[in-house]
């Protein structure tokens, strides 16, 4: 293998398994007429098995020093496009082969520092994916897929519900990773669900509401919520609202469902509209 220096501030650790690279490949279901987006292709090795089963492989890696295993990978699948940038500033939707795109797919090995950001981006995005498949780092998986009443819970977590159904498909140590990072990894697979609750501007309302929920997670709903209005509404007139939800003011973020979660931002949202 050619001498390679992996960046620890870019959270690069190789992949080395042959069995766990198929197994990534085999769960996006990729067809001929599938176009994937492969987040982070490093020396390609989850590229190359993308490439056997796809129609399209738009790779994206910041680092280009792996560009001479891009080369030698597009000798044999030319259905491979390299990209190199960071993910966070590209334009996906503006990718024509993403444009065009019968069915969408997103994959890769996500460097533990942009896990969540990056997760938004992709949910977020206009052109909607078929399924994603991703490694992430372990506790980051079970936050992203725990349901309410667990202290994993988190505003991601119920982002993420909002537009798909997350799941783990297995658990990877950290032993088939090169170097070996100090944390275990997990696959996790999202599926979308076929639309969305909300316009885009009421949506972008509810998830900074969400993130006021959980700003002080620790704290009771009704004093967490209390402190993010700013007094807008006085306690007691908050308390009514949280028991007409179907929500105890005394409860925690975390034990609230996505769905008790729109209610009380809805049943809000009329109370602003009668009384502020």
């Amino acid at each position: 293998m050619e001498q390679i220096h992996l960046k620890k501030r870019l959270g690069q650790h190789i992949l080395k398994d042959e069995s766990i690279l198929q197994y990534i490949a085999e769960s996006c279901l990729l067809t001929p007429q599938s176009v994937v987006l492969e987040i982070g292709s490093g020396v390609a090795n989850l590229t190359e098995r993308l490439a056997q089963r796809a129609g399209k492989v738009i790779a994206v890696e910041l680092d280009e020093q792996f560009r001479i295993f891009h080369l030698r990978l597009a000798l044999h699948h030319s259905n491979v496009e390299f990209i190199y940038q960071d993910i966070m500033d590209l334009d996906i939707a503006q990718i024509p082969a993403i444009k065009e795109a019968e069915d969408f797919v997103i994959t890769g090995n996500i460097p533990y520092n942009i896990t969540t950001p990056l997760i938004m981006k992709a949910l977020e995005c206009p052109i909607k994916f078929r399924t994603m498949v991703l490694m992430v780092q372990k506790e980051v998986a079970v936050r992203l897929t725990t349901q309410a009443h667990k202290s994993d819970t988190g505003a991601i977590t119920l982002k993420v519900q909002y537009y798909c159904e997350a799941s783990i498909l297995r658990f990877i140590p950290s032993k088939f990773f090169h170097p070996m990072p100090k944390v275990d990894s997990a696959i996790v697979q999202f599926e979308p669900k076929p639309t969305a609750p909300y316009d885009e501007n009421t949506r972008r309302a509810f998830f900074h509401f969400l993130d006021g929920a959980f700003l002080q997670k620790r704290k009771t709903i009704l004093n967490s919520l209390g402190n993010w209005l700013h007094g807008k509404i006085e306690r007691k007139e908050l308390s009514a609202v949280l028991e007409a939800a179907g929500i105890n003011p005394m409860s925690r973020a975390e034990n609230i469902s996505l769905e008790m979660f729109r209610r009380l931002f809805e049943d809000l949202a009329q109370f602003k509209n009668k009384n502020l």
